[in-house]
């Protein structure tokens, strides 16, 4: 008990032990034949592990990195967690970065694989020609059922991969201070540099965002992370999800602000996250405004809103400020090059504190303690312990 590993393979075989009913939806872009896609978190952790023996037959193995080009979805958080369970490292990929930003940064951490969506094929096809060490792409197949072939030499669908794979008869054992995955800065001076979550960081990160006096996650949510799942873990988001048995929604290919608002109505969104320096209210643009006026001025929308908390540093309450539907919406800051909150105090209402990126709104003793954010220290946790590519 006193040494037990903190390992990503603890969040997930709570999850499909505990919440294997509980349901992940991602929304499917228009004229895929259906709004959204929807599985659960028992469905979703057999695909983990036949992903897993798949990515061990292209020759995966300890060490090694699987990178993604992806959007948030669903299939996104599998290679999360395979490519994690079984000793190797995820890497995601800033799809906006340019061509040569994205081989230095693929070439650098040696990724062994690269999986990546069929709408951003056109995008990182002229890319690969460039990388060194990619042996094998994984094509997520299009919501239409049309996957592109991007002309490299070792090409596999993903589902076409996940299908005929079987899962590992068992998981390796794992340090806890190993990696299991990799982000890159972007907006940096000179190249983007690399920095490794340790399985040991993401498990104490995903504990602390349980916590009441930070973004109070719990079964009882449902999460939609706005922030990309390429940028800083979305915040880690997921994996916090995923360990409390949360319901998340993701919004798929290019989400409009339209979709969002939808999916958060609809799906009954309780926490969402967004960038620090585009707040929510420039994410969904004059459509906050519209919704705000218009949409939640009913009782039954403005009660659904009434427990949203949002987290990300200079949210602009002051913009929709004063309106009685969003007196109850809940801010939390963080640094966006590190790591989610590690210190947020509890408050009834959010005031000033003379420091960039910190909202001032008001909230209600009725409901849950408000979360007051600041910037924030890199955590301890997080390291480049491993992995010779971070010289």
């Amino acid at each position: 008990m006193m040494d037990y590993p903190l390992t990503v393979q603890s969040i997930y075989q709570r999850a499909r032990t505990l919440f294997p009913d509980r349901q992940l939806v991602t929304r499917r872009p228009e004229g895929s034949g259906g709004e959204v896609r929807r599985t659960t978190y028992g469905h979703w952790a057999d695909r983990v592990a036949r992903l897993a023996g798949g990515l061990r037959e292209l020759g995966v193995g300890p060490g090694d990195r699987v990178a993604t080009f992806c959007w948030n979805h669903d299939r996104h958080l599998e290679v999360y967690f395979a490519a994690a369970l079984m000793g190797a490292s995820y890497h995601t990929l800033n799809i906006r970065l340019g061509g040569d930003q994205l081989a230095y940064i693929v070439n650098h951490a040696r990724d062994k694989v690269l999986v990546c969506d069929a709408e951003l094929a056109q995008t990182i096809g002229p890319v690969l020609p460039n990388l060194d060490t990619v042996r094998h792409v994984l094509v997520l197949d299009a919501d239409d059922g049309e996957r592109p072939s991007l002309g490299f030499g070792s090409e596999h669908g993903y589902e076409d991969l996940v299908e005929r794979s079987a899962p590992p008869a068992d998981w390796p054992e794992l340090d806890e201070w190993q990696t299991a995955g990799i982000c890159y800065t972007s907006a940096t001076t000179g190249h983007p540099k690399g920095v490794a979550y340790s399985h040991r960081a993401l498990y104490l990160h995903s504990l602390m965002l349980g916590s009441v006096d930070t973004a109070a996650i719990s079964e009882r949510d449902v999460l939609l992370p706005i922030v990309p799942m390429f940028h800083v873990n979305a915040w880690g988001m997921p994996f916090a999800a995923t360990w409390y048995g949360a319901g998340q929604v993701y919004g798929g290919p290019a989400p409009t602000p339209a979709d969002y608002l939808r999916l958060i109505r609809e799906e009954g969104v309780t926490v969402s996250a967004g960038f620090a320096r585009r707040p929510i209210c420039t994410i969904l643009g004059d459509r906050w405004n519209w919704w705000v006026n218009c949409s939640i001025s009913r009782e039954s929308e403005a009660e659904n809103m009434s427990v949203w908390r949002f987290c990300g540093s200079a949210f602009t309450i002051r913009r929709i400020g004063g309106r009685k539907p969003m007196s109850n919406i809940r801010s939390a800051s963080s640094s966006t090059r590190n790591s989610m909150p590690e210190r947020l105090a509890t408050r009834w209402s959010i005031r000033s504190i003379n420091r960039p990126g910190v909202a001032t709104t008001r909230s209600t003793p009725e409901r849950n303690a408000s979360i007051c954010g600041r910037s924030l220290t890199p955590p301890k946790t997080v390291a480049m312990r491993n992995g010779t590519c971070f010289a």
